[in-house]
């Protein structure tokens, strides 16, 4: 049978890995509040969003292929910041940072890669 101390120090124990387990909890809520809402955006919504010419104000497209690929087609008014470089142009977004934001590929790979990098660096810079 445990003494009285001994249940007060169980019952310490016990909330103290309560509260850590909340804390931890709310610091993961806080994490992911932070990051940028990624979405998945298919051709025909991006098509819409270029034709309309006030919409169109307010977002900012990025073509994150290669200068190559990007010099074969774009989306009209995508910028060009290869996934290679995109870390060393993430000064150049900043201006943009209230606009939303289309990055894209071929696939989704090299965009998936590009919306990661600006969500981590964004929270890390306060972007």
């Amino acid at each position: 049978m445990e003494s009285k101390a001994e249940q007060v120090e169980s019952k310490t124990e016990s909330k103290a890995e309560q509260v850590e387990n909340k804390a931890e909890s709310v610091e993961k809520k806080v994490s992911e509040e932070a990051k940028a809402k990624v979405q998945e955006i298919k051709g025909d919504a991006i098509k819409q969003i270029v034709e309309d010419k006030k919409e169109k104000e307010n977002y900012l497209i990025i073509d994150v292929r290669s200068a190559e690929e990007y010099a074969k087609g774009h989306i009209n008014f995508a910028i060009n910041i290869p996934l290679e470089s995109f870390k060393e142009h993430l000064a150049e977004i900043e201006d943009w940072k209230d606009k939303n934001i289309i990055v894209y590929c071929n696939s989704g790979r090299r965009s998936g890669e590009a919306a990661d990098i600006f969500d981590r660096e964004r929270i890390q810079e306060g972007i």
